[in-house]
């Protein structure tokens, strides 16, 4: 009658440099990206040149997705980790553009 309540498992971990990566690649290549096409523009072509960022940006969100969901899979499943796995794709894109804009604002006057 008097049974001992069962101790749930430890909940697994994830290596946090392998999340680290996957949340700072896509903010610090738009950054980058964006001083780096700053830094050799030319004064005809104003613009056009800073339109390839967000392009490479997007393709390097998708890739950082895969990578970001296989991490956090070892300790989120079905309905949370599809939730974190799209909201990290959003905030990542969110991210990037807000970064973006504010870049190119600064190095374009």
């Amino acid at each position: 009658m008097n049974e001992e309540p069962e101790i749930p498992e430890p909940m697994p971990k994830f290596s946090s440099s392998r999340l680290w990566t996957a949340l700072l690649l896509p903010p610090l290549a738009t950054l980058l990206g964006t001083l780096i096409v700053g830094a050799c523009r030319q004064h005809e072509d104003y613009g056009s040149t800073f339109l390839w960022v967000p392009l490479v940006d997007f393709f390097l969100i998708l890739g950082t997705s895969a990578f970001f969901s296989k991490v956090v899979s070892v300790r989120y499943q079905g309905r949370s980790w599809t939730l974190l796995c799209f909201f990290y794709f959003i905030g990542q894109i969110v991210t990037c553009l807000a970064l973006w804009l504010g870049s190119c604002s600064l190095l374009m006057r």
